[in-house]
């Protein structure tokens, strides 16, 4: 007798031979959370006033501070070139460049840099050597970066130039900075004190031994780090100055790692209404006005989208030209 094989049941979320259907319910929590600290920050500031103040920008100033923010992320595609070689992705400093810009498109729309890693993530897997392994160069990217951050928030700190702030803040700054900087130096002596033959062993050796046991990988990452951000305080003064702002740099050195680790908690798009809740607190306890404080971080936002929508040009000519892969040295 013929055996009949019983069809495979289709969820019903999925199209036979397509991939299963994302709920909407997660975006659009997202967007409700954006919308509901927005308006909130609208009913403290008032429309009127709001524009009033965006209306003073001197448009100089804010292209000064877009090409300086752009400036910085060159750099920091050219930092992550350097991870990615010396986890031995044949890559050259033109793919990585496109990479991390076609990653700033997707990072407008989706949650904090999710959309920006998961890019460089899925991008830099396709060849090898594969995908986890790119998870890892962009994991070990951000947290150079992350460190380096709360080491020039930890060096305004000491400058003693914001009186204006809570002493509660300045122990977490210096907390998370003295934490996260230790971590990384102790993550070659980890690797020594696992055992090879462990799993956990072989997992550490294939994602941590390649960054961590180069010092000069460290040293290069590190500087280019403190480069990308102090290009990035530099864009914040000048925009600071396009509004007619009297702050400190040493203000603006510390509230721009802290709004930048306020943004990047994954809970709206692109760290909209997180981002101006953060500069209106922060600059609110230093004594700024809340109208200056939520349109200065609305022209950060601005700088951050027109620098990625021009990724958005690059992920369009790629798409056009669809050549082979960009890989070899240059």
């Amino acid at each position: 007798m013929k055996r009949i094989t019983p069809p495979v049941p289709i969820p019903n979320d999925a199209e036979p031979g397509g991939p299963p259907r994302r709920s909407l319910w997660p975006t659009l929590a997202r967007i409700a959370v954006a919308a509901t600290l927005l308006g909130f920050l609208l009913t403290r500031t008032g429309v009127a006033p709001l524009a009033q103040v965006l209306g003073r920008t001197n448009p100089f100033l804010f292209l000064a501070a877009v090409g300086l923010f752009a400036s910085g992320q060159m750099i920091g595609a050219l930092r992550w070139w350097a991870i990615t070689r010396e986890a031995g992705f044949a890559v050259s400093r033109a793919a990585c460049l496109r990479i991390c810009w076609t990653g700033m498109f997707a990072g407008i729309a989706i949650p904090s840099t999710v959309g920006t890693d998961g890019v460089r993530t899925f991008l830099l897997g396709r060849q090898a050597p594969g995908r986890t392994l790119a998870l890892s160069t962009v994991v070990f990217d951000r947290l150079i970066g992350l460190a380096t951050l709360l080491l020039v928030a930890l060096a305004a700190l000491a400058a003693d130039r914001a009186d204006g702030l809570p002493v509660e803040l300045r122990a977490a700054v210096t907390s998370l900075a003295l934490l996260l900087s230790g971590t990384l130096a102790g993550l070659p002596l980890l690797l020594r004190w696992l055992p090879a033959e462990s799993r956990l062993g072989r997992l550490a050796a294939r994602h941590l031994r390649p960054f961590v046991t180069k010092p000069k990988l460290f040293a290069v990452t590190a500087l280019a780090s403190f480069c990308v951000h102090g290009l990035q305080i530099a864009a914040q003064k000048t925009l600071t100055e396009a509004l007619d702002l009297d702050l400190p740099w040493g203000l603006v050195a510390i509230y721009h790692p802290l709004v930048v680790l306020a943004a990047a908690i994954p809970i709206t798009p692109g760290g909209l209404g997180v981002r101006e809740a953060a500069y209106a607190w922060l600059l609110g306890e230093a004594g700024v006005p809340i109208d200056d404080a939520v349109a200065l971080s609305l022209l950060w936002w601005a700088v951050g989208v027109s620098v990625g929508l021009s990724g958005g040009l690059v992920w369009l000519s790629e798409r056009r030209r669809r050549p082979a892969p960009d890989v070899g040295p240059d």
